[in-house]
C-alpha cells in the first residue's frame, strides 16, 4: 500500500495554534510587567510629589521667613520711604514681602499644621497691608506743594506710623521666632515621613514582584501543562487522521488554492497507480482529466463556498490512461481566506462499465424478446409489468391491455392459480432459484389452454420481479395425453394394461401397509377363449373381450382396478378389503355378470371365467409375487373344472417345510454334482442354420429327481445361494466351451443367464473374469442375459456393470423385453447387443392384434438401435412366419429344437444341421 505524506493541514494547525499561544503568553507577560511597572511608578511619583510638597513648603516657610526678617529689617525704611519727600516715587517693589507673606500663610493653612500662629500672622498680614495702603494714600494726599503741611501736620501722622510701624515689627519678629522653630519641626518630619513611605513603597514593591514571580511560575506550569496536553491531542489527532486517511476505501486528495496537492492517502494513490510522495506538490492537472467544459473543483470551489457532492469526472492513472470517479469536493478555509479544498472519490469504472453493459444487455434483451417465439413476462406485485407481442398474442390480448391491468390470477385457471401464487411466493422468498411448472389459463375469448411457465427471481427496476416463459403447449399436452394413456391402456378394450395394473397394484400396497388394510389379487381367464378365435374369427373375438371388460367394470367398486395383461387374461386389484369374503363375492358377481348371453351382431355368446385370488399381505409381499400367486390360483380353479375361483394356498407351490427341506438339498448341490446345464438351441428363422444357444440349468434331486428352475431358482435368490450356484454355471459354460474348443470344434455362442441378486451384490465382472481366464474363452464366445426388471431394479449400478462387462468384449442380452418397466431412455444408455421378445408375446401370435404390434415396435426399436433381436417361445408355425416376415431373423423355442444336452448340441453344430426336424421346416 502506498503510504501517504505527513498531512500539511495537520502540521499548519499545529503551527498556528502554537504561534497563538506563545504570542499570549508573550502579551500577558507584557501586561503584567507594564501594570508592575505603572504601580512602582505610581508609588514613586506619589513620594516624589510629596517630598517635592515638603520641598516647597520649606521653601516657602524659608521664603516666608525672609521676607519677615526683610519687613523687620526694612521697617524703618518703609518710614522714611513714608516720609520721604513729595513727589518721589515710592518703589513697586515694597509690597513683595508682605504679598510672599501672604502666599506662606495659606500654604500653611493648607497643611492643616495647628502649631503656627497663623490666624496672628493673617492679621498681622493684613494691619500691615492697611499700613502700606495707608502710606500710599497719605503720599498721594500731600505732593511736593504741601510739603510744608506734611511737615507741619504730618508729624502726629509719622508719629501713628511709626509707632504702628514698631508694633508690627515686635509683633513680627515673635511670630518669626515661632514660625522658624514650627518650620524646622515640619521639615525634620517631611523627611521622616519621606523616608517611611520610600520604605513602604519598596516593601510593597518586593511583595508584588515576589507575588508576580509566583504568578509566572504558576502560569508557565498551567500553560506548559496545557501545551503539552494540546500537544498529545494533537499528536492523537494528527495519528487519527493519518489512520483514517490510510484505511479509507475511497480515495482523499487535499488542494491547496493554488491547485496543488496537498496530500494524498494510499486509496488515492493506489487508484491512480502512483507513490504518494510523488505526487505531494504536483499541478492537479498532473491527475485531472477534465472535459472541455469542466473546471477543476479548486476553480469552481474558490467561486462558491458550497460544497460539490457526487459528481462524475475523469482522472488520469499512470500512463494517461482514464480513471472514471465519482467525486465530492469540500473547500478549505484559514482566518476567512479560501485555502484549498478536499477531494473525496471513488473508482466507479468497473460501475460505468456494468452500466453500459446492462444497457446493452436490455437493449438486446428487448430485441430479443420482441422476436422471440415463445412468451416472455414480468411479474410485480401481482400484476405483468412487461409481456412481450408473443405472449400477448397466446392470450388473445394487446399488449396495452395486460401490462399494468392484468396478473396471473386474470389469466391462470381458477384451480390453477393456488400453484402458481405458490410458486412465485417461493422464488420471492429465495426458496427456489426458478421453477419450470405447467397450469391451465384461459384466453380473452375463454378457450382453455395448456402453458408451460419457466421462471426466476429477478430485480426490475430496482424492485423485486419474477421473470420467465411461456410456452402454449395446448396440442402437446393432448398429444402426450394420448401417448400417456395409449402407454397404459390396453388399445382394445380401453382398461389399464400390464404397465398401470402393476403401477396401481403397487400403490395400493403402499396404502394398505400404511393403513393396514388388505388388498386382494384376482387373475381372470376366459374358459375356451382359443375357440371363440379360432371358430368365430379375431373380430368377433375382439369384440367379445369388450364386452366382458365391460361387465367386468359394472361388477367392481368404482374404487377397484380392471387391468387386460394381454389375450383372454384380465387383472381385478380390490382394495381396502375387510376379508376373504369380499374378494369372493365380487368373484361370485363376477361369474353371475358374465352367465349373461353376449350379443355380437347376429352372435350371442356365453362365456365362463375362471378365477384365482390371492391376498396381501398373506400371499405376498409384493406385487410380483401376488399375482403369480394369483395366477397358480387361477390355474387351480381350472383344474377345479373350470368357470369357478380359487384362493391361494401354500399347497400350491411349497409349503414352509418342503422349503426349508429344499434350502438345505440345494446347499448340497453344487459340492454333490447335482446341478447341470442343458442347451437351448437358437435358429436363424432364414436358413434354419444354429446360430447359438441358451445355458438352462437343471437340478437332478437324487431322492425328488428333476425339481424345475421356478421351484429352486427363487429359493437361491432368496437365500443368497444364487451367488455360487451363478458362478459354477459361469465356470462351467466356459469349461464346456474350451472342450468342444480343444477337439477341434467350433462351437456356438454360449448364452448364460444372471440372476439380480448377481448383479447386484457379486463381483460379476470379477467372476465373469476369472471364468474366462481360467479356460482361455474369447469374451465374444459369451453371451449375458439379464432380465429387464432386474436392470431396473439397481438402474444405476447395473449400467455400470454392464459397461464394464461390454468393455471387456462380452456380449449382453436383455431377456424378457417388453415385461419390465424400462423407459427409452434408459434403454438407449444400457450398452446391450441382443433384445429377447418375452414369450408370453409370442403365445397369442397371429391371434391378438396387441401382442402383434407389441412384437412388430420390439422389432422395429431393435433394428433403428442396431440390436439382435431373439424371440423366445416359438411353437408354431404361424408365430415363425409373422416373426420373419417383420423382420425377426432369430428365435427358440420347441417348435425349433428343445433345450438338449451338451453331447446332442455338439452333435447338431457339428453336422451344422439342427437335431429336431422342426428346424428344418420352411
Amino acid at each position: 500500500m502506498a503510504k501517504s505524506a505527513p498531512h500539511p493541514m495537520s502540521q499548519e494547525f499545529s503551527r498556528h495554534r502554537l504561534t497563538r499561544l506563545l504570542w499570549s503568553l508573550v502579551l500577558l507577560g507584557l501586561f503584567t510587567s507594564g501594570g508592575m511597572t505603572s504601580y512602582v511608578a505610581w508609588r514613586l511619583a506619589g513620594i516624589e510629589t510629596r517630598n517635592t510638597e515638603n520641598h516647597l513648603t520649606q521653601q516657602t516657610m524659608q521664603l516666608s521667613l525672609e521676607q519677615f526678617r526683610r519687613l523687620a529689617s526694612e521697617s524703618n525704611s518703609l518710614t522714611d520711604a513714608l516720609l520721604r519727600p513729595p513727589g518721589t516715587e515710592l518703589p513697586s517693589s515694597e509690597n513683595a514681602p508682605l504679598a510672599a507673606l501672604d502666599a506662606a500663610v495659606r500654604a500653611a493653612r493648607q497643611h492643616g499644621d495647628d502649631r503656627l500662629p497663623l490666624d496672628a500672622l493673617s492679621e498681622q498680614v493684613a494691619q500691615m497691608k492697611t499700613l502700606w495702603a495707608q502710606a500710599v494714600q497719605w503720599r498721594a494726599a500731600y505732593p511736593p506743594v504741601a510739603q510744608e503741611a506734611i511737615g507741619r501736620d504730618g508729624a502726629q501722622a509719622r508719629a501713628t506710623l511709626l509707632a504702628d510701624a514698631a508694633r508690627l515689627t515686635a509683633s513680627g519678629q515673635q511670630l518669626l521666632d515661632a514660625l522658624g522653630v514650627v518650620a524646622a519641626e515640619q521639615i525634620a518630619a517631611g523627611h521622616r515621613q519621606s523616608d517611611a513611605a520610600l520604605d513602604n513603597a519598596l516593601t510593597r514593591l518586593a511583595l508584588l514582584a515576589g507575588t508576580v514571580a509566583l504568578a509566572f511560575l504558576g502560569l508557565g506550569v498551567l500553560i506548559s501543562t496545557h501545551i503539552r496536553r494540546q500537544f498529545v491531542r494533537l499528536a492523537d489527532l494528527q495519528q487519527d487522521n493519518a489512520l483514517l486517511l490510510n484505511s479509507a476505501g475511497d480515495g482523499v486528495i487535499g488542494l491547496t488554492a493554488e491547485g496543488r496537492l496537498r496530500f494524498i492517502n494510499p486509496a488515492a494513490a493506489q487508484m491512480l497507480g502512483v507513490p504518494a510522495g510523488q505526487m505531494v506538490g504536483q499541478p492537479v492537472s498532473a491527475v485531472w482529466q477534465p472535459a472541455d467544459d469542466d473546471a477543476t473543483p479548486v476553480a469552481e470551489l474558490g467561486r462558491s463556498t458550497e460544497r460539490i457532492v457526487n459528481r462524475h469526472c475523469r482522472l488520469k492513472r499512470r500512463g494517461g490512461t482514464p480513471l472514471i470517479v465519482d467525486y465530492s469536493a469540500l473547500p478549505m478555509f484559514h482566518e476567512g481566506r479560501h485555502a484549498g479544498a478536499v477531494l473525496t472519490f471513488r473508482d466507479i469504472s468497473e460501475a460505468e462499465a456494468t452500466k453500459a453493459a446492462l444497457l446493452e444487455s436490455e437493449q438486446k434483451f428487448r430485441d430479443l424478446s420482441e422476436k422471440s417465439l415463445v412468451g416472455i413476462y414480468i411479474i410485480q406485485k401481482g400484476y405483468f409489468t412487461y409481456v412481450n407481442p408473443h405472449f400477448a398474442n397466446i392470450f388473445g390480448y394487446t399488449r396495452e391491455e395486460i401490462e399494468g391491468r392484468l396478473g396471473p390470477q386474470d389469466l391462470a385457471h381458477p384451480d390453477d392459480f393456488e400453484q402458481v401464487q405458490r410458486n412465485i411466493d417461493k422464488r420471492l422468498r429465495g426458496d427456489v432459484h426458478s421453477i419450470d411448472y405447467r397450469i391451465r389459463c384461459r384466453r380473452k375469448d375463454g378457450t382453455l389452454i395448456h402453458v408451460e411457465l419457466l421462471g426466476s427471481a429477478t430485480q426490475y427496476g430496482g424492485e423485486p420481479a419474477i421473470i420467465g416463459t411461456l410456452v402454449d403447449i395446448t396440442e402437446r399436452t393432448r398429444a402426450e395425453t394420448r401417448v400417456q394413456y395409449q402407454a397404459f391402456h390396453d388399445s382394445l378394450t380401453d382398461l389399464p394394461n400390464r404397465l398401470l395394473c402393476h403401477d396401481r397394484l403397487e400403490q395400493a400396497l403402499k396404502t394398505a401397509r400404511r393403513l393396514h388394510q388388505r388388498v386382494a389379487v384376482l387373475f381372470l381367464d376366459l374358459d375356451r377363449f382359443k375357440h371363440v378365435n379360432d371358430s368365430l374369427g379375431h373380430p368377433v373375438g375382439d369384440a367379445l373381450l369388450v364386452a366382458v371388460a365391460g361387465r367386468l367394470l359394472h361388477a367392481v367398486r368404482q374404487s377397484d382396478t380392471v387391468a387386460r395383461l394381454g389375450g383372454d387374461e384380465f387383472i381385478l386389484v380390490l382394495e381396502a378389503i375387510d376379508d376373504h369374503h369380499t374378494p369372493a363375492a365380487i368373484a361370485q358377481k363376477i361369474q353371475h355378470a358374465l352367465s349373461e348371453p353376449i350379443q355380437l351382431d347376429d352372435q350371442e355368446l356365453i362365456v365362463t371365467t375362471s378365477i384365482g385370488i390371492s391376498l396381501f399381505p398373506d400371499d405376498g409381499e409384493d406385487a410380483q409375487t401376488l399375482i403369480k400367486n394369483a395366477d397358480a390360483a387361477m390355474y387351480q380353479a381350472k383344474r377345479g373344472g373350470r368357470s369357478t375361483y380359487a384362493f391361494y394356498s401354500p399347497e400350491l407351490t411349497l409349503t414352509s417345510t418342503n422349503w426349508l427341506s429344499l434350502e438345505s438339498a440345494l446347499r448340497r448341490a453344487v459340492p454333490r454334482g447335482e446341478l447341470y446345464l442343458d442347451y437351448q438351441p437358437q435358429f436363424d428363422l432364414n436358413d434354419a442354420r444354429l446360430i447359438g444357444a441358451e445355458a438352462l440349468l437343471r437340478w437332478r434331486h437324487p431322492e425328488r429327481g428333476l425339481i424345475p428352475p421356478a421351484e429352486f431358482i427363487p429359493l437361491a435368490e432368496e437365500t443368497g445361494l444364487i451367488l455360487e450356484i451363478g458362478e459354477w454355471v459361469l465356470n462351467e459354460a466356459c469349461r464346456q466351451l474350451a472342450e468342444w474348443r480343444d477337439r477341434g470344434l467350433t462351437p456356438p455362442r454360449l448364452a448364460v443367464n444372471l440372476s439380480r441378486v448377481q448383479l447386484a451384490r457379486s463381483d460379476l465382472l470379477g467372476t465373469v473374469t476369472a471364468a474366462l481366464g481360467a479356460h482361455r474363452i474369447e469374451p465374444h464366445q459369451l453371451e449375458l442375459e439379464i432380465t429387464e426388471h432386474c436392470i431396473m431394479e439397481h438402474a444405476e449400478a447395473s449400467t455400470r456393470v454392464l459397461h464394464a462387462l461390454r468393455e471387456r468384449g462380452i456380449r449382453v442380452a436383455i431377456d424378457d423385453f417388453g415385461t419390465g418397466y424400462s423407459s427409452l431412455a434408459c434403454l438407449k444408455q444400457l450398452p446391450i447387443d441382443c433384445l429377447k421378445i418375452d414369450r408370453s408375446f409370442i403365445a397369442d401370435i397371429p391371434q391378438d392384434t396387441s401382442n402383434q404390434a407389441i412384437v412388430k415396435a420390439i422389432i422395429a426399436l431393435g433394428q433403428l438401435m442396431q440390436l439382435d433381436i431373439v424371440a423366445e417361445g416359438v411353437e408354431r408355425d404361424e408365430q415363425r412366419h409373422f416373426l420373419r416376415d417383420n423382420g425377426c431373423h432369430s428365435a427358440q423355442g420347441y417348435l425349433l429344437g428343445h433345450p438338449v444336452a451338451p453331447a446332442t448340441l455338439e452333435a447338431m453344430f457339428a453336422a451344422g444341421s439342427p437335431a429336431t426336424s422342426p428346424a428344418k421346416r420352411s
